[in-house]
């Protein structure tokens, strides 16, 4: 009996288990490692995608930039000399003293479409940058654009009646006359330029509709800045005492609004 159990334990394996046995011992047991080649695939709706700029607009916008683009087309096409003139005006002052003096090439034909699409686009744009950057003022998209035409069509006609004013108490009537014939033709050259990027604004989509909208913002401070300045130039080249309350007026309406627009601007960027 003692025989038999000292040949079971030194049995010898055979060679398969061996080398099994050997193996295991020799080396630790490998375990599966993730491969750096393995396909993941992502739940799409688990990312979310928000553009840039909110494109999605109502179809009366359409309607509003058909309508401009309506009335220019029908002015140039009667007025086309006139409109030339006025925007050479815009940058050369011996134009501009040339139509103030002459009355009758700037009439109330051509001021009034040009102040309806200069109030129209500057509305659009006021609209546009209150949409960008999420301002709530309590009011539907539509409303908006109406608050801004109001805003911007009162404000505007309210600075050429005090200028008006203003010259007629100073007694200096012609720079008073070339200063708002200078704001005027400016109508129609902040049409044409802030038009198309207020319209890519509008219907282009994430980073060019932004870029459209900065551009905008870009070009309308340009054009400020240079009225503004050719306005000092025209009121302080007359020799007239009482010029500063002609600076105080540039101040209060010019300056001043333009200042606090670029703040509420920033504080939102």
């Amino acid at each position: 009996m003692a025989e038999d159990t000292i040949q079971k334990t030194t049995q010898i394996p055979d060679f398969k288990t061996y080398c099994v046995n050997t193996l295991n011992d020799s080396f630790p047991s490998l375990n599966e490692q993730p491969t750096m080649f393995q396909i993941r695939e992502a739940n799409p709706s688990s990312i979310p995608l928000k553009p840039l700029l909110e494109y999605g607009f109502a179809s009366w916008i359409f309607l509003i930039f058909a309508f401009l683009f309506l009335i220019f087309g029908l002015l140039y096409r009667q007025k086309s000399g006139q409109f030339v003139i006025m925007l050479k005006s815009c940058f050369s002052r011996r134009t501009l003293e040339s139509i103030t003096k002459n009355g009758s090439l700037i009439n109330k034909h051509l001021i009034i479409p040009s102040f309806i699409l200069y109030v129209c686009i500057i509305s659009l744009m006021g609209e546009r940058t209150v949409m960008f950057f999420g301002i709530d003022i309590g009011v539907s998209q539509f409303g908006v654009l109406l608050l801004s035409m109001l805003a911007v069509s009162g404000f505007s006609l309210i600075k050429l009646i005090l200028i008006r004013i203003l010259g007629l108490l100073l007694g200096n009537r012609n720079s008073i006359s070339i200063y708002i014939t200078n704001r005027i033709v400016f109508f129609v050259a902040d049409f044409l330029l802030l038009i198309f990027p207020i319209f890519g604004s509008y219907f282009l989509k994430f980073h060019l509709a932004e870029g459209s909208l900065y551009i905008s913002f870009l070009l309308f401070a340009l054009l400020s800045i240079i009225r503004v300045l050719r306005g000092f130039i025209i009121l302080f080249k007359s020799k007239n005492s009482l010029n500063l309350y002609l600076f105080l007026y540039l101040c209060t309406v010019e300056i001043i609004p333009l200042l606090i627009a670029i703040k509420i601007l920033f504080s939102y960027i």
